[in-house]
């Protein structure tokens, strides 16, 4: 604004906005976490935690696809991951209001959203066992975790824990003498992998446990 001796004013303003820059990088410490750090994941929809010193802006893509476009700087934001079964990566990278952008960083998380399939081998219906005995099931499963097997006395109206482990083995050895002799005895093996998925399968029909000796 300028104004001559008689009083009289003119003014005049930059035609479009320019930049002050006095930042020789930009933001700084720069992290992402998916799921809270999960190693696994079952559900292709995450929560994305993150940091950034200076950041205003963020971007984000999928593995090595396109970058979607800058949105405002935030702590947490949901996520769909690539659905596809296996290692996925989520990249972020965050700018500063001058433009600056720091370098790209990334996480990793194993997708697995199919549940495992559990079959009950042995006992499987019609045995006498008495003793111990070793109760056998096969798992499918590409990430499997821990089982729980379950006893029913009543022919699998209800069920109670016989035992659980955090390392699925596909046996157990079991002492019978322990359970009241019944004819009318079922298996029940569930197990879950590392994403949380859950499968169970039972005895296909009763079996006894006689311990009697006479």
């Amino acid at each position: 604004t300028v104004t001559d001796k008689a009083g009289n004013t003119a003014s005049d303003t930059s035609n479009v906005n320019f930049l002050i820059d006095n930042t020789t990088s930009g933001p700084t410490g720069s992290s992402i976490s998916i799921a809270g750090g999960a190693s696994y994941t079952n559900s292709a929809n995450v929560t994305l935690s993150l940091a950034s010193t200076g950041a205003s802006q963020m971007r984000f893509r999928n593995d090595s696809g396109s970058w979607s476009s800058y949105e405002s700087y935030a702590t947490s934001k949901s996520w769909p991951l690539m659905n596809t079964q296996g290692i996925r990566t989520v990249s972020v990278q965050f700018k500063d209001n001058a433009g600056n952008e720091a370098d790209a960083v990334s996480d990793t998380i194993v997708l697995d959203s199919v549940a495992p399939a559990a079959v009950v081998t042995s006992p499987n219906g019609g045995e006498v066992w008495s003793g111990t005995k070793t109760i056998t099931w096969t798992t499918t499963d590409a990430n499997p975790n821990s089982r729980v097997i379950s006893l029913s006395t009543n022919g699998g109206s209800s069920y109670t824990t016989l035992s659980s482990a955090a390392v699925d083995t596909g046996s157990y050895s079991w002492d019978t003498t322990g359970t009241s002799d019944s004819s009318t005895v079922r298996i029940r093996v569930t197990v879950t992998d590392k994403a949380g998925n859950t499968a169970s399968d039972t005895s296909n029909v009763n079996f006894l446990i006689d311990n009697t000796t006479s």
